[in-house]
């Protein structure tokens, strides 16, 4: 099957006429709130410092700068947790800003600072990856930092919702730490998805510390299942429901009470772990570029992965010399050997743009692909 191809965007349209005035003020106000509030959660006021003080937001102006203009637009944060990144895209000029995340803690706090400074914005809860917002009403999507926790059941409906939500012509920008076609990136899963399946608390993985091993985790929620059952009996099942959350875990488990149709299923090393709570979060799962694309054009919205060529505000010669030399491999390896590039980088960023017509009907006597090699875009990227 083929499909349209989406042209790269070589501009730094989101970011003509940033206001940055307007940002700091508005971070000073979040982070001030926060302090104040009695109920607001340790992270809320570590996330907000970091974008206050450490000025986290300027991470972000990179990743806007691979999309179009944002003036006027309707914007969905999808995962946007507190909605922390609500005041960039006011200051990009989005004329709306919609945060959606599952967890209702942050919905809470994020509606209870917003309210509390006067911030126009919306947050809405995603259930099992569907949207509550109208179709067609949203002109950009942006997905960052997320699709690694999706739980594969829900992932082909939060592609199906995006698309559903998009006008035509409307984009979605893909960003994750988590590149399956990265070697390296691969390798380091491994030891991180081990961790957090089986502990023990408090081990750092090098990107963040295991609070609670999944194991512990579902050894705690049958136990609390089945109060009157033998440790030995809560040890084994909690060794063989891998990969099951919610209900499906409870139900599982009531097979094994009752030695009907009972299997075990053990962890598998270098699998991506799953938290056995009720939206079965995964941890860190890594995906192929290409595997994202193709889940986006199942539902109508043409994809391509995106790189950046470096620069640096450094003037030193080292940083100059270092920054040429990342730019010079990145031209070759587009020049000679652009299959490689999938796997250049442990992030990925996979920018769409939904299409009049669906995958069906999109004409391949044109000679247009479903999906190409990456493309290299000459906007700002992160320092060498």
């Amino acid at each position: 099957m083929q499909g349209p191809k989406i042209k790269a965007e070589n501009n730094v349209g989101a970011i003509v006429n940033f206001d940055e005035q307007f940002i700091r003020s508005a971070y000073e106000k979040i982070s001030a709130q926060g302090a104040e509030i009695r109920d607001v959660p340790d992270n809320f006021v570590t996330l907000s410092a970091w974008f206050h003080k450490e000025q986290l937001w300027r991470d972000y102006l990179d990743l806007f700068k691979m999309v179009p203009s944002l003036k006027g637009c309707k914007v969905v944060d999808f995962g946007c947790k507190f909605g922390h990144t609500f005041p960039i895209f006011h200051a990009l000029g989005a004329a709306a800003v919609i945060g959606v995340d599952v967890e209702d803690e942050y919905l809470r706090v994020g509606n209870l600072v917003f309210s509390a400074i006067g911030f126009p914005c919306e947050l809405v809860k995603s259930d099992e990856g569907y949207l509550p917002i109208e179709s067609e009403t949203v002109d950009f999507v942006l997905v960052n930092e997320v699709i690694s926790h999706i739980n594969p059941t829900y992932l082909d409906t939060v592609y199906a919702e995006i698309a559903r939500i998009l006008k035509v012509g409307g984009k979605v920008l893909i960003s994750d730490g988590n590149n399956r076609a990265s070697e390296s990136c691969v390798a380091d899963l491994r030891s991180l998805y081990a961790a957090w399946e089986n502990g023990p608390a408090g081990t750092s993985t090098g990107r963040d510390t295991v609070d609670e091993p999944f194991r512990g985790a579902r050894r705690d929620i049958i136990a609390g299942l089945h109060p009157d059952m033998k440790p030995e009996e809560i040890d084994y099942l909690a060794d063989n429901t891998s990969g099951l959350f919610g209900e499906r875990l409870a139900i599982e488990v009531g097979k094994y009470i009752r030695r009907e149709g009972w299997v075990a299923r053990p962890y598998r090393d270098g699998c991506c772990p799953t938290n056995p709570g009720a939206g079965g979060v995964v941890m860190e799962r890594a995906l192929h570029p290409v595997q994202v694309e193709l889940g986006l054009a199942e539902h109508g919205i043409a994809a391509q992965q995106l790189f950046s060529y470096a620069t640096t505000q450094q003037k030193s010669l080292r940083y100059t010399l270092a920054v040429a030399v990342y730019n010079l491999r990145l031209r070759m390896t587009k020049m000679f050997a652009p299959h490689k590039l999938y796997g250049r980088t442990w992030a990925l960023y996979v920018l769409g743009t939904k299409v009049g017509t669906p995958p069906a009907d999109w004409d391949v006597r044109k000679g247009v692909k479903l999906f190409h090699p990456p493309t290299v875009v000459n906007v700002a990227a992160q320092q060498a």
